[in-house]
């Protein structure tokens, strides 16, 4: 993720300590690269195929950069969690 927010420059000063700075900035970047691509002609076919009836089908959907960069901050607020649980002497749910 640390290379991902340098190559986008939009933090320029980034560092993942844990912190929770460190993760609203991370959040804060991370909603800035959301990203979504219009369904194909065929993908809207298959979905209204599958839809129940009265159901709207979405004409979008999330970028394939967005689902791969999705992970990494998820992870990152875990981490921070259990770093901040240990630092307060607390356990974290194993």
């Amino acid at each position: 993720m640390k290379d991902a927010i340098e190559e986008s420059g939009s933090l320029q000063t980034w560092r993942p300590d844990f912190s929770s700075e460190s993760v609203a900035s991370a959040g804060q970047w991370f909603a800035e690269q959301v990203a979504v691509r219009p369904h194909t002609p065929g993908e809207m076919k298959k979905l209204q195929e599958k839809s129940l009836p009265g159901i709207e089908v979405p004409t979008e959907e999330l970028a394939d950069r967005t689902l791969s960069l999705a992970f990494d901050p998820g992870v990152y607020v875990g981490e921070s969690l259990k770093s901040s649980l240990s630092a307060s002497g607390k356990e974290a749910i194993p």
